[in-house]
């Protein structure tokens, strides 16, 4: 099956009118590329490869499925989506909870509707709370007036009882002195007449009797204004209590409920809010920082990716992201999250606390152009056409302007945290609609709700941009594979081809080393009966006695000979051995160093959803294969015992007697016939030797060569084991690129 083929297959029932097929089609197509490739004939060597690689695809398939079936099940089909995502405290809580009171997202309403009832029904309104206190002011100066008028009454109230009572006591004294005084006469009549003193007296102790009953009850008419005071002044202070008590009612449904107060990762799930958008519904999603406790949220923050057609990138920093040092750092997550979104925007959200930089004639954001320039690059460097551009706001002035729905300090369980204090400040200074204008936050709200008019085929883009880009995420993984397979296969050919010839060189030298040590052998077999023989003909020796003697010493020396030919050989055949297991040890320790680079370089590639383990068959076992051929080398090389002896016994010794009697009369002349007789016996049992040890230098050679030509395909196997993986991974790359091709014309 062609590569081009795989668009017929398993996809023929993609319908361009049903984008929601795209992650089953994914998913079928990424299964039938594989299909194809199991179905697909393989030579018999290369089986074993193309079942490696076929496995390590198949949980490449399992996980492209799980990753559709995430992408399934966090798809938005309806409502455009936009997720606001970035650095944790960045602001993104502050611009969306600006964008519900601006755009009037109903949740948001119906929130500041029950914050409108509720201070309505508990009476905490500046107004009503005021009033309280005003009453408890005013119980406090009832209760104070009450205490001082009975002070002050007390005090006049002793003082006019004691002036009656001195009075009274004056009296009495004054009629007990008369009575005293009177005669016995004065006594009678006094029993028939009331002396005027006595009446006096009776008439003060009436007096004092009705000032002691008039005080009694202007104290009982105190005691009650007293409390009648202390219960309205009790009254007030409960009233006070009870609203102040209900101001934290207020604060879960106040504008800025959902900001965070300054504590990391204040949002920990994602939360979803729907603005009507004049009939061109928007969905914002609040997502958590992807700083701090990062690995509490990961879930909520992929999930909430997937499910954006759109994102706002939120950042406090006039600066591109930077990158991590041992672990991701903000741009890597950038990348991880947002490379697959069809749509990015950055939103430079300015911290502004004051007024102050809004007075500036060039406007809030004309120091921040060299900074914002460089986000703009950074993420157009990071995201490439996906990346659209840099939204410049302010938001917490903005929200201050929009907020009319905050509670007051008294309700928060930090006064730090009051917003009336600056939300008056600012307002001193700009109109609401003027510090939006000035905020940047009047044109992102724009921005925003225009980019919902297209919202169709900007949802059906997003979500088959999505799923086809998990697919290429593989197929380029798979292409970085099969690039670095076939870079590792290259170098492993090349690395072959010099051990190869290695073997080939390391033979020329045993070859070569073989004959040397023959000549050698022979030259001092040559030499040494030579010598020998030519001493015992120079001290006087018969014919017979020379053919005996050169018998004698040829029968020796080729012992010797033989011994110091297998010594030599066994020299020779262990450096030969030597330099094929350096060469074997060389080339399978830079197959190894291969295999792990290549293995490092697949490592090291940003894969996620698969992975090849390298393990090339580098342990090439031909040492042995050498040692058994040289076992047998070696035995050709020294023969059975004696093949020498039977060399000579067959050239046998000729002495000539064609000039014996000459020898009887000259005995110069008889040496010098000897020692003739000498050389050409010594030549033609050279001759004999050589030819013996030639051919056994051939055996030895034919049967090294086997030796080398099989070690030479030995070396071969990792090669060709190599080039068949990176070719089924290539091919397997080549399918599923064309599967992501069709998905962009078909789809897209």
């Amino acid at each position: 099956m062609r590569a081009s083929d795989v668009g017929a297959v398993g996809v023929a029932d993609l319908d361009a009118g049903s984008p929601e097929q795209i992650y089953s089609y994914v998913t079928n197509g990424v299964r039938d590329v594989i299909h194809a490739l199991e179905t697909q004939a393989a030579d018999a060597d290369d089986e074993p490869v193309q079942s490696e690689i076929l496995a390590a695809l198949s949980l490449m398939q399992a996980r492209v499925a799980g990753k559709q079936e995430e992408l399934r099940a966090a798809a938005d089909w309806k409502d455009f989506t936009v997720a606001l995502y970035g650095e944790t405290n960045a602001g993104k809580s502050t611009i969306i909870e600006s964008l519900r009171i601006h755009l009037g997202e109903a949740e948001k309403r119906a929130q500041r509707g029950r914050y409108d009832a509720l201070m309505a029904s508990h009476g905490l309104d500046e107004e009503s709370i005021e009033a309280s206190r005003r009453s408890i002011t005013r119980a406090s100066d009832s209760v104070a007036a009450a205490l001082q008028r009975g002070t002050e009454l007390e005090t006049q109230a002793q003082s006019e009882l004691q002036a009656l009572e001195r009075e009274v006591d004056e009296q009495k004294q004054a009629v007990a002195v008369a009575t005293a005084s009177r005669t016995w006469w004065q006594r009678m009549l006094g029993r028939f007449k009331r002396d005027p003193q006595t009446a006096a007296t009776a008439a003060l102790q009436a007096r004092l009797d009705d000032l002691r009953t008039r005080q009694a009850q202007e104290r009982q008419q105190l005691d009650k204004e007293k409390a009648a005071a202390a219960a309205a002044l009790a009254s007030a202070e409960n009233e006070l209590g009870r609203r102040l008590r209900s101001l934290p009612l207020l604060v879960e449904h106040a504008d800025g409920a959902i900001i965070g107060d300054g504590r990391p990762d204040f949002t920990r799930e994602t939360q979803r809010y729907v603005f009507d958008n004049g009939g061109a519904p928007i969905v914002l999603l609040d997502v958590p920082g992807i700083e701090g406790g990062e690995a509490g949220v990961k879930a909520h923050i992929d999930r909430a990716v997937q499910t954006a057609h759109a994102v706002f990138y939120v950042t406090g920093k006039a600066a591109r992201p930077q990158h991590g040092d041992k672990e991701d750092g903000t741009l890597e997550k950038i990348k991880r999250h947002l490379g697959p979104q069809t749509e990015v925007w950055a939103v430079f959200n300015k911290r502004v606390t004051a007024a102050m930089p809004l007075r500036k004639p060039a406007g809030l954001f004309a120091t921040d152009a060299d900074g914002i320039a460089d986000l703009d690059t950074g993420l157009r460097e990071a995201l490439a056409g996906n990346y659209k551009g840099v939204l410049p706001v302010s938001a917490y002035p903005a929200f201050l302007a929009l907020a009319d729905r905050l509670p007051p300090p008294e309700a928060l369980a930090d006064a730090a945290q009051d917003r009336r204090g600056a939300r008056a400040k600012f307002l001193a200074e700009f109109e609401a609609d003027e510090l939006l204008d000035k905020t940047g936050f009047a044109a992102m709200a724009s921005h925003l709700a225009s980019m919902a008019m297209d919202a169709p085929r900007k949802i059906r883009q997003a979500n088959v941009f999505k799923a086809n880009q998990s697919l290429r995420t593989v197929v380029e993984e798979l292409d970085l594979h099969a690039i670095s397979l076939e870079t590792h296969a290259r170098k492993v050919v090349t690395e072959t081809k010099a051990a190869q010839g290695q073997v080939d060189m390391a033979a020329t030298r045993l070859r070569s080393s073989l004959r040397s040590d023959a000549s050698d052998a022979l030259r001092t077999f040559e030499t040494s009966v030579r010598q020998e023989v030519y001493g015992q003909i120079n001290d006087g020796l018969s014919n017979d006695a020379l053919k005996e003697r050169l018998q004698a010493s040829m029968t020796r020396n080729a012992t010797a000979l033989q011994e110091q030919l297998a010594k030599a050989s066994r020299k020779s055949m262990a450096t030969f051995q030597d330099s094929i297991a350096k060469t074997t040890e060389r080339f399978q320790k830079h197959l190894k160093d291969l295999g792990e680079l290549a293995s490092g370089k697949m490592r090291d590639a940003p894969a996620a959803s698969f992975s090849l383990d390298l393990k090339i068959a580098s342990g090439v076992n031909i040492v042995g294969l050498v040692t058994t051929a040289i076992g047998t080398a070696a035995l050709i090389m020294t023969g059975p015992a004696g093949w020498v002896i039977i060399t000579f016994s067959a050239v046998g010794l000729v002495i000539s007697l064609a000039k014996a009697l000459w020898g009887l009369v000259d005995e110069d002349f008889k040496k010098a016939q000897q020692r003739k007789a000498v050389d050409e016996n010594l030549e033609k049992a050279r001759a004999s030797l050589k030819d013996d040890l030639e051919k056994s230098e051939r055996a030895v050679m034919e049967a090294l060569e086997t030796a080398c030509t099989e070690a030479k395909a030995r070396l071969g196997l990792p090669q060709k084991d190599i080039k068949a993986k990176a070719a089924v991974l290539r091919l397997s790359t080549t399918r599923l690129d064309a599967l992501s091709a069709r998905i962009d014309t078909t789809l897209a």
